[in-house]
């Protein structure tokens, strides 16, 4: 992930969103070219890596 005003280097994926899907313990990650889905076994985990995700797009 990149932050600030930088562009992505060749090949280097730029995140665009994040959200739970907190029933099916899963984290949806969008970029401009693909949505990438990540299954948790736990709910802590994954709001866990959630809190992070969506304070690092808040801070670009």
């Amino acid at each position: 992930m990149r932050s600030g005003n930088k562009l992505p280097v060749k090949g280097e994926k730029v995140l665009g969103k994040c959200r739970m899907e907190r029933e099916q313990r899963k984290l949806v990650l969008q970029t401009d070219e693909k949505e990438y889905v990540y299954d948790f076994s736990d709910d802590k985990a994954l709001t866990t890596w959630a809190q992070e995700l969506i304070v690092l797009l808040e801070n670009q």
